[in-house]
């Protein structure tokens, strides 16, 4: 989700920051993890993995699963 799209949802403030954030060590671990971002992967229900209070790493091993890399 993009700043824009956050914003759109009704986030603000903090929430949009603590995201961006979440987002950002979401794609340190992919890179470390497969040396892609979560833009070079499908797509995935962060919103919905932040909101949920899941760490950027599971998220992270969960989306390489599905792909199977």
């Amino acid at each position: 989700m993009t700043y824009a799209e956050a914003q759109d949802l009704g986030w603000k403030g903090r929430d949009i920051i603590d995201f961006a954030n979440w987002m950002n060590d979401l794609d340190e671990h992919l890179v470390r993890f497969c040396g892609m971002t979560h833009e070079d992967l499908p797509d995935f229900d962060f919103a919905g993995s932040f909101s949920g209070d899941v760490e950027p790493e599971e998220v992270a091993l969960e989306m390489i699963e599905e792909i199977d890399l």
